[in-house]
């Protein structure tokens, strides 16, 4: 997924001006390579340029493409060529043309605020996050949370799949849970398994895995969110030992042993 927030701010203002004037250059040489200029298609190329230029270089620039692009619309591929007199109907063409690089570049920014909202998210979730692609089982997102839970850095996390982060010995049912996801048979899973941190080393996470579909109905993704309960299953553990160790003692035991509850009630004896 894009980070656009990330791509504006390694990108200074004159370079996303730079890069959109770049994108109209090459949309204005595609133009002419396309149609001959009496054609008539004095546009064509100049749309997808423009929605380009919106999202990857912001409101300014793309209003920017918008007006060089009307203005070599008008002047290189509009009859007669290089004049500055518009008739009405010119005006009125060019006015459409300028309306729509409006709608496109909000629509695009609707989009971005859209976009920005499911990566806030999924970046500032207290869980840890991974996104997962069901046909090869790689990552291809994780948040910092995750990155701090196993150990992997975002770009390392990246070369790994789902089999590289699970501990071995839960691989096989991990597999399973996955392809009901995949085949569309669950929508979301609830779990607890043992994963593997780069250190080699093992935690217990509690998981609720859910999928995305695509337009065409296809799985396209599974969200995890992990929560680390090692500090819980090693109470969980220390108590079960306890209680074995009681259930011998009353076993075992040859005086007669009575169990009060904290009331002072009977509650069991031997």
């Amino acid at each position: 997924m894009l980070n656009l927030r990330e791509l504006n701010l390694r990108l200074s203002p004159a370079s996303r001006y730079a890069l959109a004037v770049g994108i109209f250059l090459a949309a204005l040489l595609l133009r002419f390579w396309m149609f001959p200029p009496e054609s008539g298609f004095q546009f064509i190329t100049f749309y997808p340029a423009m929605v380009a230029v919106f999202y990857f270089c912001g409101i300014g620039p793309g209003a920017l493409v918008a007006v060089l692009s009307s203005i070599a619309g008008y002047l290189f591929f509009t009859l007669p060529f290089w004049t500055l007199t518009p008739t009405k109907e010119e005006m009125i063409a060019m006015g459409i043309f300028l309306f729509s690089a409006y709608l496109i570049g909000w629509i695009v920014h609707q989009l971005q605020i859209h976009a920005q909202h499911s990566q806030d998210l999924f970046e500032k979730s207290f869980t840890g996050m991974v996104a997962i692609d069901p046909g090869t089982g790689r990552v291809m997102q994780a948040n910092h949370i995750a990155q701090e839970m196993w150990g992997y850095d975002a770009e390392e996390f990246l070369t790994k799949t789902i089999a590289d982060i699970t501990y071995f010995e839960d691989l096989q049912e991990s597999n399973q849970r996955n392809e009901l996801l995949a085949q569309g048979m669950v929508e979301n899973l609830r779990f607890e398994k043992r994963y593997l941190r780069k250190d080699g080393s093992f935690f217990w996470g509690e998981s609720c895995v859910s999928m995305t579909k695509n337009d065409s109905g296809k799985v396209d993704q599974f969200i995890g969110n992990t929560i680390d309960i090692s500090e819980r299953k090693k109470i969980d553990h220390a108590l079960l030992i306890e209680n074995e160790k009681n259930r011998a003692l009353l076993r075992n035991a040859s005086d007669g042993i009575h169990i009060l509850d904290g009331d002072g009630k009977y509650h069991r004896g031997q």
